[in-house]
């Protein structure tokens, strides 16, 4: 027989509560601010790369940003793939590259060793109050490149703020969820996806590219995902990236 999932909740846990979904606001747990905002979820990753000194199993996504509207996918995590099997699609998935946050070419925030461990461990620190939302965030790579972010969400516009310190070929990336169809235009790029279309527009960066990427969704699989992808105009200048979302 089945087993009785609510009886064993019950003698596990003790009384159950209906979930309910959590109200709207934005609020800063430990690494991570969260806002919530009429349907949109967004995340904002400021915390160091695993536990030390090694951080195992980290992944180098230091400032990344992930957006959901609804249950759908937006901007999702590349995910973790497999541990085995193939490890050029293991240390993809893990590296700073295909995260959406700024990257310098094909490096990472740190060096990877072996399949689960790195050399080195980035430093992320808060620029201000660690407790404010809309604080600056600067990341510095093992490698010396420092970059620093701030996030914004109000009235479905996520405005993303970016200036690098020190480094080179400096460029931002947005992995986007499969089935996603995009355009561009220079600056301004259309990604439809369930039926309504969301706006990437740009200033301070090269025109949008569009290259195939790949996410994975739950462990031991990949699918192939779209992503949006510019270079910084000038380096040590500022860039800015505004995700318009229609409500739903």
């Amino acid at each position: 027989l089945a087993p009785d999932r609510a009886g064993l909740a019950s003698l596990l846990a003790g009384a159950t509560r209906t979930p309910r979904a959590a109200e709207d606001g934005v609020r800063v747990l430990g690494d991570y601010t969260v806002w919530r905002e009429r349907g949109l979820l967004v995340t904002f990753d400021h915390g160091p790369l695993g536990l030390a000194p090694l951080a195992a199993h980290g992944h180098a996504d230091a400032l990344a940003v992930t957006v959901f509207s609804g249950d759908e996918a937006i901007v999702p995590d590349p995910g973790t793939f497999s541990y085995h099997g193939d490890r050029e699609a293991r240390d993809r998935c893990r590296s700073t590259g295909v995260h959406a946050t700024l990257h310098f070419g094909d490096r990472s925030q740190a060096r990877m060793r072996g399949a689960f461990l790195w050399d080195g461990m980035p430093a992320v620190n808060a620029i201000g109050d660690p407790r404010a939302a809309d604080g600056w965030w600067e990341c510095r790579w093992t490698g010396g490149e420092r970059h620093r972010r701030r996030v914004g969400v109000r009235e479905g516009a996520i405005t993303i703020d970016d200036r690098v310190l020190s480094g080179r070929g400096a460029a931002i990336t947005f992995p986007l969820a499969p089935g996603a169809s995009v355009t561009s235009e220079g600056t301004i790029a259309r990604v439809k996806l369930g039926g309504a279309t969301i706006v990437f527009e740009s200033t301070g960066l090269e025109p949008w590219r569009i290259e195939q990427g790949e996410i994975a969704p739950r462990y031991g699989s990949r699918v192939g995902a779209p992503r949006l992808t510019a270079a910084l105009k000038t380096q040590g200048m500022a860039c800015s990236t505004v995700i318009r979302i229609p409500a739903r």
